[in-house]
């Protein structure tokens, strides 16, 4: 069994991050300190930074080494970061390739997907965008939500990332399996957009019901009432 019950990592990012094998950028969450957990064991020299939008950004100016890898991660690293490593530079997106960007879990549950999944990339200066060494699909169940679907693709993730450091430990190249990424880019700001005009269509028809009951409950000299609950399988992404 994963245990998740550790402490959010703390480290303070906006420090500089001196030169080591490898950089694992990963988000500041338990997820983000097993992944580094996991990828600690291959490495002798490891940097970790954990980061999550709204935290100060780290000093990369001086950090170069053999590999970046990047585990769940929102920060973006420019094309200087990425050609300081002289190996190379992955990334573990936790969604399948159709949904570049932020928000896959909540997309694929919006848009009524039967099957979800993890992609391992290399990277390049664009977001989503560089070769895709492999995918692990799993199927989403009736009842999946957003939490429940995004630690489901949490520990596919680390078994991904556990397949691709042993091919790394092995001197194997992490070569392109010829997979295509969806020409989309989903952002913070359209995720939102699109939550809210769901929320105004679950209230708007729970108001019309709640009118036609109570105007049933009138006619027949009664009331009545509803349970205005909107669908927890979209509640956040």
């Amino acid at each position: 069994m994963i245990a998740l019950a550790h402490e959010t990592p703390s480290k303070v990012t906006g420090d500089f991050i001196a030169p080591s094998d490898v950089l694992f950028v990963t988000e500041a969450s338990p997820w983000g300190k097993l992944g580094y957990e996991t990828a600690a064991a291959a490495f002798s020299s490891i940097q970790p930074i954990y980061w999550s939008p709204g935290m100060p950004k780290p000093d990369l100016s001086g950090w170069h080494g053999d590999w970046i890898i990047c585990f769940k991660a929102d920060l973006i690293l420019s094309r200087a970061v990425l050609d300081r490593a002289k190996k190379g530079a992955i990334n573990l997106h936790p969604s399948p390739p159709k949904y570049r960007g932020l928000g896959g879990y909540w997309w694929a549950l919006h848009n009524g997907d039967k099957v979800f999944g993890v992609t391992i990339h290399h990277m390049d200066e664009q977001i989503d965008h560089g070769d895709i060494i492999k995918t692990d699909s799993f199927p989403i169940w009736p009842s999946d939500t957003v939490e429940s679907l995004k630690h489901r693709a949490a520990i596919h993730s680390l078994m991904l990332l556990n397949e691709t450091l042993d091919t790394i430990v092995s001197g194997r190249p992490l070569v392109p399996n010829g997979a295509e990424w969806g020409h989309h880019l989903y952002t913070a700001r359209e995720l939102e957009r699109a939550q809210r005009a769901q929320a105004g269509r679950a209230i708007s028809a729970l108001q019309t019901i709640q009118g036609e009951l109570v105007g049933l409950g009138e006619g027949k000299g009664g009331s009545s009432r509803t349970d205005q609950t909107a669908n927890p399988r979209l509640a956040l992404g």
